[in-house]
C-alpha cells in the first residue's frame, strides 16, 4: 500500500529526445516527485528514428519523382520547353481568364531537313537547341514557348497591344532564325517561317486557334518560306478547298482516277508522226477531267506526284503495248516528271521497258529546274539516266533563265520552245527573232528543237522555215486518249488538213508580195 502512496504523488514531465554521438537517439521520461525527487527512464529510439528519416527520404524522393514526371510529361527533353500538352492545358486556362487575349505564333524551320540529312541527327539537335534559346529572347514572363513537332514550335504572345506588334515580333524571330549556327565546324544554315494567329474573346478553343496559326503558316511557307502570314477567314477557306482537293488525290490514287493522254508530235519538214508527250489527266468524279494546272501544285506539295505518275507509266506501257499490236507504231514517248521520280533509281529501268514494243521514251525538264547549277543528286540521276540510253529533253525553253550554260551542263538531245513564244509571234517581228534565235542555238549546239503552241498551219509553215525540227500544238492535234489516238493515226487528217490550207496560204502570200 505504501508502494501505490508514493506513485500517486509523482507529477510527470514532457519527455525529451536527445541525440548521442554514433547515430543514436534516447527519449527520456522524468517524473517528479512532492519532495523534489526526480524518477525516469531512458528508451533507446535510434532504429525509430532511422526509420522516420527514412520514410521522410523516401517521401520526398516520391514527391521528387512525381514532380519530374509531371515536367517530363508537360515538356520537351532536348530543348526543355513546354511540349503540345503543356500548351493545350495553358491556353485553356488562358482562356478562362477575365478579357483573354492571345497570339499564336506557329513556326515552322525551314531547311531542318536537309541539315539532318547532310550532317546528321546530332546537329539537327543542336540547331533545334538554339532554336529554343532564340525563341527564349523575345519572351516575356508573361508569354512562353512550346516545342509541338519535329521542328515546330509554338509562341504564345500575352504582353502586346495590338496584333500590329505581335507582327513584329513574328519578323524579328524570322531575321534572328536566318542567323547560322556552327556545329562540328559545319555551319548550319535554317530559317523559319511563322503563321500568326489573333483570339480576343476566348470564345476559340485551343486546337481551333492552333488550326488558325497553322493554317497561316502555311500561306506563309506556300509565298516562298522566310515569310509570316497571318489568319484571316477567307485564308482558312482557301485553305480548306486546298485540304479538300488533297484528300481527293488521295482518293484519286487509290482509286486509279489518273490518266495518260497523249499530244502528236511532227516533222516540221514531212509532218511524219514522230511521237507524243504524254500529258497527265484526273477523271474527277464530279468536275470531269482535269488538267495539271488544277491539282499539280497541292499533288507535288503532298509529295504523290511521282506516285500518280508510276500509275500512269504502267498505262502508257498497256497503251503502247495496244497500239503495236493493231500495227501502229510510236517511235517515242517523251515523259515530263516530278524531280522525285527523276531521283528515283528505278525509273531508267522503267521507262527502257518501252523498248519492247520499239519506242524510245525521253525525260523532259523544265527549264524552270536551275540547269545553270544543278544540285549533284539531281545531276547524277541524268547523267544515269542518258548511260541507259534515255535522251534528256529541256521543257519550255525561253520562259524562265536557262542559258547556254545550262544546256552545256545538261546536254539535252531537244529543247521544246515555250508556247508563249511561239504562239504570238506571227503578230510581233521579236517574238519571231528569239524563236529564231532559239533554234539557231539548238543548230549550233547540235540539240534538236521542238516548238509547242503551234496554233495554226501558219506557224507551222513559219516554223518550218526557220529551220525547226518537231512541232506540237492544236494546229495539228489536241491531246488525246490511246483509243482516239489509233483512230487519228490510221486517217492521217492532220496531212489533208495541211494539204488543203497550204495552196490558199501560198495564193495568199504570193498576192501579198504583188
Amino acid at each position: 500500500m505504501a508502494a501505490r502512496a508514493v506513485e500517486t504523488h509523482l507529477r510527470p514531465t514532457r519527455p525529451e529526445e536527445q541525440e548521442l554521438s554514433g547515430d543514436r537517439f534516447m527519449r527520456v521520461h522524468e517524473k517528479r516527485t512532492e519532495s523534489g525527487d526526480v524518477v525516469g527512464c531512458r528508451v533507446d529510439i535510434s532504429a525509430l528514428k532511422r526509420s522516420q528519416r527514412q520514410l521522410e527520404q523516401n517521401a520526398h524522393a516520391l514527391e521528387k519523382a512525381h514532380a519530374d514526371v509531371q515536367h517530363q510529361a508537360l515538356h520537351d527533353t532536348l530543348t526543355g520547353l513546354p511540349n503540345r500538352r503543356y500548351l493545350d492545358e495553358r491556353i485553356a486556362q488562358m482562356q478562362q481568364e477575365e478579357n483573354p487575349r492571345l497570339v499564336l505564333l506557329h513556326i515552322d524551320l525551314d531547311r531542318f531537313k536537309q541539315i539532318n540529312d547532310t550532317l546528321g541527327h546530332a546537329a539537327g539537335d543542336f540547331v533545334l537547341t538554339q532554336t529554343a534559346t532564340r525563341l527564349r529572347a523575345v519572351l516575356t514572363p508573361e508569354d512562353f514557348a512550346a516545342r509541338i513537332g519535329g521542328d515546330e514550335f509554338v509562341i504564345v504572345l500575352r504582353a502586346f497591344k495590338t496584333v500590329s506588334e505581335a507582327m513584329i515580333i513574328a519578323h524579328e524571330l524570322v531575321a534572328s532564325l536566318s542567323r547560322p549556327v556552327r556545329f562540328e565546324g559545319n555551319l548550319c544554315r535554317f530559317g523559319a517561317s511563322i503563321g500568326v494567329a489573333f483570339d480576343d474573346t476566348g470564345n476559340l478553343l485551343a486546337d481551333e486557334l492552333l488550326v488558325n496559326a497553322d493554317v497561316a503558316l502555311y500561306r506563309a511557307k506556300e509565298t516562298g518560306r522566310g515569310r509570316v502570314a497571318y489568319y484571316t477567314d477567307d485564308l482558312h477557306q482557301e485553305v480548306l478547298d486546298k485540304k479538300r482537293l488533297a484528300d481527293e488525290i488521295m482518293l484519286g490514287i487509290e482509286t486509279a482516277q489518273f490518266f495518260p493522254v497523249y499530244q502528236p508530235q511532227f516533222d516540221a519538214s514531212t509532218l511524219d508522226f514522230v511521237g507524243a508527250e504524254m500529258l497527265m489527266r484526273w477523271n474527277h468524279p464530279e468536275r470531269g477531267v482535269l488538267a495539271p494546272g488544277v491539282f499539280g501544285e497541292v499533288a507535288n506539295d503532298l509529295g504523290v506526284m511521282g506516285d500518280v505518275e508510276e500509275q500512269l507509266f504502267k498505262q502508257v506501257y498497256r497503251d503502247v503495248e495496244g497500239l503495236t499490236s493493231q500495227g501502229l507504231h510510236i517511235p517515242k514517248v517523251s515523259f515530263n516528271l516530278a524531280v522525285s521520280r527523276i531521283l528515283d533509281p528505278s525509273l531508267g529501268q522503267e521507262l527502257s521497258r518501252l523498248r519492247d514494243f520499239g519506242t524510245r521514251a525521253t525525260v523532259e525538264l523544265l527549264e524552270s529546274m536551275s540547269l545553270d547549277q544543278l544540285d549533284p543528286k539531281f545531276a547524277m540521276a541524268i547523267d544515269a539516266l542518258k548511260d541507259q540510253g534515255l535522251p534528256i529533253e529541256i521543257d519550255d525553253f525561253g520562259s524562265c533563265r536557262a542559258s547556254i550554260v545550262g544546256l552545256l551542263n545538261v546536254g539535252p538531245t531537244r529543247l521544246k520552245i515555250d508556247q508563249q513564244l511561239i504562239m504570238p509571234m506571227l503578230k510581233s517581228p521579236l517574238q519571231q527573232q528569239l524563236v529564231r534565235a532559239i533554234i539557231e542555238i539548238g543548230r549550233a549546239l547540235d540539240i534538236g528543237v521542238v516548238a509547242e503552241g503551234v496554233e495554226t498551219f501558219e506557224h507551222c509553215t513559219a516554223l518550218r522555215d526557220m529551220g525547226c525540227d518537231v512541232l506540237q500544238g492544236y494546229a495539228l492535234a489536241k491531246p488525246m486518249d490511246a483509243a482516239a489516238l489509233s483512230q487519228f493515226l490510221r486517217r492521217e487528217t492532220w496531212r489533208d488538213a495541211f494539204r488543203t490550207w497550204e495552196p490558199e496560204n501560198l495564193s495568199t502570200r504570193a498576192k501579198k508580195t504583188g
